[in-house]
């Protein structure tokens, strides 16, 4: 904003010194110099009306911070507690989201609970190891080969 505030000083002098832009006459020095000292003159008076008003005070810079404040406005929201109780619904149903990601978590964990536990009964008794009763197979383990004295 104190770039906009700048610019709009700099935009003004420029208007009032403008006319000896191209004044420059060899022929005429006198006229080419009054026409610069009224150039600076101009612009030492609008300088001056400036700090007659203390820069933020004066209507073009006022105009700069009004447009400012216009662009910039943020409009005061009567409905705050509306605001905070869509905020407390967000988070209750993420919650919910979460407890039902949990309770299918947990049901997935004893559906594998179950099955592991189930392997585990089945793995105890292949493991088991039992001799046929025709005794073709003696001395053999469950594998089919030949017994050894580790099991």
């Amino acid at each position: 904003m104190t770039s906009v505030c700048v610019r709009r000083i700099f935009e003004e002098l420029y208007s009032e010194r403008v006319v000896a832009r191209d004044i420059y006459d060899q022929k005429d020095p006198d006229f080419t110099t009054a026409k610069y000292l009224w150039a600076t003159w101009k612009a030492h008076a609008v300088m001056d009306r400036y700090l007659r008003h203390q820069f933020y005070e004066h209507p073009a810079i006022s105009a700069v911070l009004a447009r400012h404040l216009a662009d910039n406005y943020v409009k005061p929201d009567d409905s705050q507690g509306a605001k905070i109780k869509a905020l407390e619904a967000k988070i209750k149903s993420m919650e919910s989201a979460h407890q039902s990601e949990i309770r299918t978590l947990e049901a997935t964990q004893a559906t594998l609970q179950s099955k592991y536990d189930s392997l585990r009964v089945e793995m105890g008794k292949l493991k088991e190891h039992k001799e046929p009763k025709d005794g073709k197979d003696k001395g053999k383990n469950w594998k089919g080969n030949p017994a050894s004295g580790s099991g």
